[in-house]
């Protein structure tokens, strides 16, 4: 009976465990991730040796999203864009990664305002038919890595656009 205990809980660990990591995969590390206000999980991956980049989004166990499907020019699919400017009172540093997937940009968003030290993440599905905006929040408690380590990236798509 303890052995049978003891397989189901090694069982059961493993599963959780296996939920938990199926958005990071061995080869990959974190670049950006975070849970929005509705417990969903963003990850933003990348391979280790730097040949691609990765998004995916849904629930502890199941991907929702995965962008894209082949790795192979992952890059030349997504596009960034920084902006910082400096100052106590008005301080600010917008950053963005999207793609476009059928009628939808996927905007994934981190914000930083000095005024209040206020931090803002998330992901806005923009229909590019309608250009009806559906701001999905983020919360910014939950966040590990930083979009802004991509600025350095030789290979991301660097772009001015911060109109979102």
């Amino acid at each position: 009976m303890k052995t049978i205990i003891i397989l189901l809980l090694i069982i059961f660990t493993a599963n959780i465990t296996k939920s938990q990591n199926n958005y990071v995969r061995s080869n990959e590390k974190i670049i950006y991730k975070f849970k929005t206000k509705k417990n969903k999980i963003l990850v933003i991956a990348g391979d280790t040796a730097n040949k691609y980049i990765v998004y995916r989004y849904g629930t502890k166990n199941n991907i929702e999203l995965e962008y894209p499907k082949d790795y192979s020019k992952s890059w030349d699919k997504f596009k960034y864009s920084y902006y910082m400017r400096g100052g106590v009172n008005n301080g600010r540093e917008l950053v963005y990664l999207y793609f476009i997937n059928g009628n939808y940009k996927y905007v994934t968003y981190s914000e930083y305002y000095s005024e209040d030290g206020s931090t803002y993440c998330g992901i806005k599905l923009v229909n590019t038919k309608t250009n009806k905006i559906i701001d999905i929040e983020g919360d910014s408690k939950t966040i590990e890595g930083s979009l802004s380590d991509l600025t350095d990236n030789e290979k991301i798509n660097m772009t001015n656009d911060i109109s979102f």
